[in-house]
């Protein structure tokens, strides 16, 4: 497929997407492998990576496959993400590559998968984590939507994590559900720092590169700003609640430049257009988290995960987050209770069981 130009003055979505595409759903097709992103055969397995002995293939995406493998030094097992070689041939990769993996190994929290080792085996970088036996994010939702709790619960714990990695100056990029992992206790993991751009001024990377899933691509990073804080990782994870809870991503269509067009210019979906019956809360919740002014969203994930879990247990939202309102249903400037009014006004089949803000 030809790489796509695009003149809006976005340099930056300048060929961006060249890997197959899903129309469905969004999302880049897992056989991308076998077009030159990456220069693994699908089905091969390697013996060993390193002193790791390679048992199977658990992953696969446009640029790393990953393996359930065995450290045999300590007798346990763990998940071998390896990168193309052909990236090797751009010197600036490697050295992006190694300063994330120190970072990222650096990460202490528990909402974060640790990384315990990286390194270069026959010409192929590779990063050594935990390995997470409870699945993605992304393989539940295959089963359907979740419910408003179990939302809360992935929240709880993935903000906190979210929120250090922003305190020292790492931005995700890339947060999607399959960037959500789950241990064998259930517990939901922040992963896949691996394309973060460090924002202090002595760790900038200065290749190029494209960073960014297009369902989950807030319109800072879509417009290709330089300046990225942490309140785009906060939109990315509206668009992943808004998934959480519908079963569907928030915009859809035929090419990923169109995906992130919508990001940039579409009011935010509505949830009760996508045949659910959750309590207008909620619609309050991703409206803010999905603010197209990040000035306009929640400042921190843990404001974010504070709103949810509100919603999830039938409270009022904090007093501090209501009055900090500009932005409400759909993206529009108005004021928080004319926007309410005027939602269900539109329709007032969903007045009766759905409640009202607590202003």
């Amino acid at each position: 497929m030809p790489k796509v130009e695009f003149s809006f003055g976005c340099n930056y979505l300048k060929s961006i997407f060249s890997s197959r595409w899903h129309a469905t759903n969004g999302r880049h097709s897992p056989d991308a492998f076998n077009n030159g992103t990456l220069d693994i055969t699908e089905g091969s397995l390697p013996e060993a990576i390193g002193r790791y002995i390679i048992e199977e293939e658990i992953g696969r995406g446009d640029m790393a496959v990953v393996y359930k493998g065995h450290d045999p030094r300590f007798d346990r097992d763990v998940a071998v993400k390896l990168l193309p070689q052909m990236l090797l041939h751009d010197p600036s990769f490697r050295g992006l590559f190694e300063r994330e993996a120190k970072t990222i190994a650096a990460l202490d929290h528990p909402g974060i998968v640790p990384v315990c080792d990286f390194g270069e085996f026959e010409a192929e970088m590779y990063l050594v984590m935990r390995l997470m036996q409870g699945g993605t994010l992304q393989d539940r939702l295959k089963s359907g939507r979740m419910t408003l709790a179990e939302a809360a619960d992935v929240f709880d714990r993935v903000a906190p994590a979210l929120d250090e990695a922003h305190a020292q100056g790492m931005v995700h990029r890339d947060l999607k559900p399959a960037n959500i992992l789950f241990d064998q206790r259930e517990d939901a993991y922040l992963a896949d720092f691996g394309i973060v751009k460090l924002q202090s001024s002595s760790a900038t990377f200065t290749g190029t590169g494209i960073i960014g899933t297009p369902s989950y691509m807030s319109p800072e990073q879509a417009r290709g700003e330089e300046d990225i804080d942490g309140r785009s990782d906060i939109y990315a994870l509206g668009a992943i609640m808004f998934e959480m809870l519908t079963g569907e991503v928030p915009y859809t269509a035929i090419t990923p430049m169109a995906v992130v067009l919508k990001h940039l210019t579409d009011p935010v979906p509505r949830l009760p257009d996508r045949d659910t019956d959750l309590p207008m809360e909620s619609e309050f919740v991703i409206s803010r988290a999905m603010a197209k002014d990040p000035e306009e969203r929640f400042q921190t994930a843990g404001e974010f995960a504070k709103a949810l879990r509100a919603v999830a247990d039938g409270k009022s939202l904090p007093t501090e987050l209501m009055s900090k309102l500009s932005v409400p249903v759909g993206g529009s400037p108005m004021a928080t209770e004319e926007a309410i009014i005027g939602s269900e006004a539109a329709h007032p089949e969903e007045e009766g069981s759905r409640r009202k803000f607590p202003l």
